[in-house]
């Protein structure tokens, strides 16, 4: 799933991630991965650019490329799940 093309995520949703990771608290996160989707419980402690594609670092170790995120906190992230993406 990651050799494909990354697609930013909507700038305003960025700016709910950097809240939360700013804020250090725990989130519900659900994932698009290559097995379906999977959720998990945990705290954003960074987000990067890596070779070109947006990242989030949860605080158990888990890496999630943002283009991959579904939903954090039953906020459902705008591209997903057939919603626009502003590109």
């Amino acid at each position: 799933m990651h050799d494909q093309p990354y697609h930013p995520i909507d700038c305003s949703f960025y700016d709910r991630l950097e809240e939360a990771a700013t804020l250090r608290r725990f989130c519900s996160i659900e994932v698009s991965d290559p097995d379906g989707v999977r959720m998990l419980e945990d705290r954003i402690i960074d987000l990067r650019i890596v070779d070109g594609a947006e990242w989030m670092f949860l605080a158990g170790g888990t890496q999630v490329r943002l283009d991959h995120l579904i939903r954090i906190d039953g906020h459902l992230v705008p591209g997903s799940c057939g919603l626009p993406r502003k590109d």
